[in-house]
């Protein structure tokens, strides 16, 4: 198969992508799959005694996904497990389930179903955390790691249909290498008809320099990917079920999470066809976030109001500006003075000085018509922004004019803003889609440096 590869830092140790591959059951799984063959030690500790099983875990893809939990317990006698079978809802929260190898803290599991068969107790748990990870063996160096991507969108190029597509996003550390499936492309179109859940992407995970890295760098990596990746695509697409491998090829360490989001189609700032946008975003995004300065944390936060907001289908559009408009001001805190955020009251001339900064023109163009046409009431697009925004907020504002039918093209002002400042933080200094336009063109900026 032919791999089409793109990014000025490849080198030839890193052309092989054999070792990115899906777990077995991942590439054509629908409605479930086991991320993991391996049978994990668990205890379960009732009225204050604790007995030993075994589990492994399944990841349900139908209705809401989630990570379910298969376990075993052959030590109990019958009295015991007829108790655990007819126990009350209030009698099982009370019960305590412990893994090998996690933090147990983190899990919480909802109801679970029981059964006595061949005298052992089979529980069927259903975790409720997002994600769960464990030490396979603990204190082990990872060499490198892969990880499923769901929902992604398609990566394309001059290539066959058919062909695997690779891109590789580089840093000052780290080397993640997204590789397509040879089926990628019939799957989004099923997903685009049917929605639902599939896999479409693998992704690798290695140091730039070869180096070993710790299960805590490679879980802060996989929650920088998290984001950016969904902030590329417009909605969630996380890394799930990662794996991490030691020089030997032994597996050391692995995460079991389920997708968050169906398959959707929200408007997206990233060209798919433009195999320089999600690399230079990557870099750009990793250089700003590993400075002293709180950005990391920030921009996070900001992108999942993002993410939200661009979802017209579980937010309503008036949502979406007033999030839009938290995460406006969000940024606005951090990159004005203490002395500018004293003088400056009002939201729109706060964010109106945030654009400046950023180099983001404020005035209102024709790309958005109804907005345009109310110039003599609006002073600016930040003006018009906050002015519909606080009339969906204020009961008491002043002006009591009905702005619904402005709502729409305040929803994409919004969140066009919103995606031009996240860019111009970052220091992006490429081509991205106008969601009032609709075209893929310059930032605003590219010609102008950031102030």
């Amino acid at each position: 198969m032919r791999i089409f590869c793109h990014n000025e830092y490849i080198t030839m140790e890193h052309n092989d992508i054999s070792w990115i591959r899906p777990l077995g059951g991942f590439a054509t799984a629908e409605t479930s799959l086991v991320p993991s063959s391996d049978r994990l030690d668990i205890e379960l500790k009732v009225d204050g005694e604790t007995y030993s099983g075994t589990t492994e875990a399944t990841l349900e893809l139908l209705g809401r996904p989630r990570i379910s939990l298969s376990c075993i317990f052959g030590d109990m006698d019958e009295q015991t497990m007829e108790s655990i079978q007819t126990a009350s809802s209030t009698e099982k929260e009370k019960m305590e389930f412990r893994i090998d190898g996690c933090d147990n803290s983190q899990l919480s599991f909802g109801e679970f179903y029981s059964e006595i068969c061949d005298g052992r107790l089979h529980l069927a748990l259903r975790l409720e955390n997002i994600s769960a990870n464990f030490y396979m063996k603990k204190d082990a160096l990872i060499f490198r790691a892969v990880f499923h991507l769901f929902n992604f969108m398609e990566i394309k190029d001059e290539t066959d249909a058919d062909s695997i597509k690779r891109l590789d996003l580089v840093c000052e550390k780290w080397h993640i290498t997204l590789v397509s499936l040879p089926e990628t492309r019939s799957i989004i179109h099923g997903l685009r008809t049917k929605g639902g859940y599939r896999l479409t992407h693998m992704g690798g995970i290695e140091r730039k320099d070869g180096s070993d890295f710790t299960a805590e760098e490679l879980e802060e990596i996989l929650k920088d990917l998290r984001y950016i990746l969904s902030f590329a695509k417009g909605g969630w697409s996380i890394p799930i079920c990662p794996v991490g491998y030691d020089k030997e090829d032994v597996v050391v360490w692995r995460g079991w999470s389920a997708p968050l989001e169906a398959w959707s189609g929200p408007f997206r700032w990233l060209d798919a066809a433009d195999k320089e946008q999600l690399p230079m975003f990557y870099r750009r995004f990793m250089q700003k976030t590993r400075k002293r300065d709180c950005w990391r944390l920030i921009l996070l936060r900001v992108i999942d109001w993002y993410l939200n907001a661009n979802n017209s289908s579980y937010l309503s559009k008036e949502g979406g500006i007033i999030l839009a408009q938290v995460a406006l001001e969000s940024l606005a805190n951090k990159c004005l003075t203490i002395e500018e955020l004293k003088t400056i009251k009002k939201s729109a001339d706060r964010m109106t000085k945030l654009f400046d900064k950023l180099n983001i023109p404020t005035e209102i163009t024709i790309a958005t018509e109804k907005l345009y046409n109310y110039r003599p009431k609006f002073d600016s697009a930040p003006d018009a922004l906050a002015k519909v925004r606080n009339s969906l907020v204020h009961h008491t504002w002043e002006d009591k004019r009905d702005f619904s039918d402005l709502h729409d093209e305040a929803w994409k002002l919004g969140l066009w803003y919103l995606e031009l400042s996240i860019l111009s933080i970052c220091g992006y200094r490429g081509r991205y889609k106008n969601r009032l336009t609709q075209e893929t063109e310059n930032v605003p900026w590219l010609e102008d440096p950031i102030k």
